[in-house]
């Protein structure tokens, strides 16, 4: 099977070097490495053309505008010609056997449509004392929901899955595009593949890169301390989160669009889709409501299951209860 990376870099000088040199250094090599730049403007052009002059694998293509890092990353899969394709972000460093380890899963795994991973989060000098898993919190409970074929169930909920650690086989690229701007380009690609196939997606239980942390990245971490969650959760129990419920069900019609026009629609994953965004709909609703009658539609839809089915757990019900009647 032949290998890519999409690689998009924008003002990377300070680190598009070391993430291309290990990329480059993997044991098992790349067949290709397709870096979209989105108009740099310090010397991340001038390090580009040294490394493609001296390996022909590396393709490079620059943009006359400037598209944002979800538009960029869409053009670099786009560009990309190989069977599996590895996402790559500019201030990153794979370790050596990245490559090999998680080809090695596509090879025995037919069914295999996508593998992740973790990664180690280090700063400008050294590693720090937590993994991205720590951060997005994908414990040992949620491996086991994944494992069990309730992927697209968790990945809808929230995103766990980074496209710095993440690869996927070609052939479903076609489904791709073009990427919601509601989404992020890696959440949007893990959601349709899971939609495809209930166990569409493989991890590996290790940290195969270095994920740098630094102020000017495009996405950094959540926050990893169990104690800063527990203070976040109860600050959210006092906000008013209609613009996010817009937001999420702004995606999910974009996801129940794109799925229905390229034909990959199931009729049991439009009845989930539905019923989710009936979810939603409904605890945004309760804002222009009496507490009386929000209590009422908390119990109807905790009587129909929607909880259980479709937010992480029952405890989200008490939430409500205590966010929008008793507060």
């Amino acid at each position: 099977m032949k290998t890519s990376v999409a690689l998009c870099t924008f003002n990377g000088e300070k680190y598009v070097s070391d993430q291309i040199i290990s990329i480059l250094d993997q044991t098992e090599k790349v067949d290709e490495i397709v870096i979209c730049d989105d108009l740099s403007s310090d010397k991340t052009k001038e390090i580009l053309n040294k490394f493609a002059a001296d390996n022909s694998s590396i393709k490079l293509i620059f943009n006359e505008q400037n598209l944002g890092f979800v538009k960029n990353f869409e053009k670099a899969i786009k560009n990309c010609t190989g069977d599996i394709i590895f996402l790559a972000d500019q201030d990153d460093i794979w370790k050596p056997n990245k490559v090999k380890k998680m080809m090695k899963i596509f090879r025995q795994k037919a069914d295999c449509y996508y593998v992740f991973s973790d990664a180690d989060a280090f700063n400008e000098n050294e590693k720090l004392d937590y993994t991205l898993w720590d951060s997005v919190n994908f414990n040992l409970q949620k491996q086991s929901k994944f494992k069990s074929g309730l992927q697209k169930e968790l990945l809808i909920r929230e995103s766990f899955i980074y496209g710095a650690v993440l690869a996927f086989r070609a052939e479903f690229k076609k489904y791709f595009f073009p990427i919601s701007s509601e989404f992020y380009h890696d959440n949007w690609i893990v959601l349709i593949l899971s939609f495809l196939n209930k166990n569409a997606g493989y991890f590996i239980s290790e940290s195969l890169i270095n994920y740098r942390i630094h102020t000017s990245q495009s996405i950094g971490l959540p926050t990893h301390k169990k104690v800063l969650r527990f203070f976040r959760d109860i600050n959210n129990l006092r906000q008013n989160h209609k613009i996010v419920f817009e937001k999420k069900n702004r995606m999910l019609s974009d996801l129940k669009t794109s799925l229905d026009q390229n034909k990959i629609l199931s009729e049991s994953n439009r009845i989930f889709l539905d019923e989710m965004i009936y979810f939603l709909n409904q605890r945004n609703e309760m804002y222009d409501l009496s507490k009386p009658k929000r209590l009422k539609i908390i119990r109807k839809l905790y009587s129909k299951g929607f909880y259980q089915t479709y937010s992480t757990s029952n405890l989200v019900a008490l939430k409500d209860v205590v966010q929008k009647v008793i507060l």
